[in-house]
């Protein structure tokens, strides 16, 4: 989502990811969230790891605390319809961009589900209302606070979307764990980021 000079906007994406499914013998197995998002604030980007969840969240209460009309969601569809060919059995939960299909007509529109429809028809009003008063707040939805009050906006499915503290985020990606772990001397060695985390090699 652009963002003027005025306002900001945060988002990520939720649902069992696969990188929370994929190599079981990783270091971090242990401690990767069932749900990882990827996520944006604004132009920065980060990738699809828990690393990113709690990064995200951290530089979006940065953010607020100089520009009030700070949002934060999470596109939280378990199973949005994507392009993207999985094994079979294999639940990819909302992959990154996968909301894109909800906002603007592409193939996967087409496959939306009843409950799915609403919550595009959500999206687009709460993404105009964004664009037309800088506050997605809008008539008829749930109300999505400003990340200020310490609330991000779950987009879920039908009309379940709703407000909730960002401490359930910071629950549900064990923001806590990623934050303890020093990145500026992260090794690529296995064994090593492994003792790191607190995972037994042996």
């Amino acid at each position: 989502m652009s963002t003027s000079g005025r306002s900001g906007w945060s988002s990520a994406h939720g649902r069992r990811t696969p990188y929370s499914r994929t190599t079981p013998t990783a270091p971090t197995t242990a401690r990767t969230p069932r749900r990882t998002p990827s996520a944006r604030c604004g132009t920065t980007a980060a990738s699809s790891t828990g690393w990113a969840a709690a990064s995200t969240r951290t530089l979006t209460a940065q953010f607020a605390t100089l520009q009030p009309r700070t949002y934060f969601y999470e596109f939280d569809d378990p199973h949005p319809p994507t392009l993207a060919k999985t094994p079979a059995g294999f639940d990819s939960g909302a992959p990154h961009a996968s909301e894109l299909g909800y906002l603007w007509p592409m193939e996967t529109s087409k496959s939306l589900t009843p409950e799915q429809q609403q919550l595009s028809m959500a999206m687009v009003r709460y993404w105009g209302a964004f664009v037309k008063h800088a506050n997605p707040t809008t008539a008829g939805l749930a109300p999505w606070p400003s990340y200020r009050s310490g609330k991000y906006m779950s987009l879920l499915p039908g009309d379940d979307s709703q407000a909730l503290k960002s401490e359930v985020y910071a629950d549900r990606h064990q923001c806590s764990f990623w934050n303890s772990i020093r990145y500026d001397g992260l090794t690529t060695n296995p064994d090593r980021l492994a003792a790191q985390a607190g995972v037994p090699t042996s």
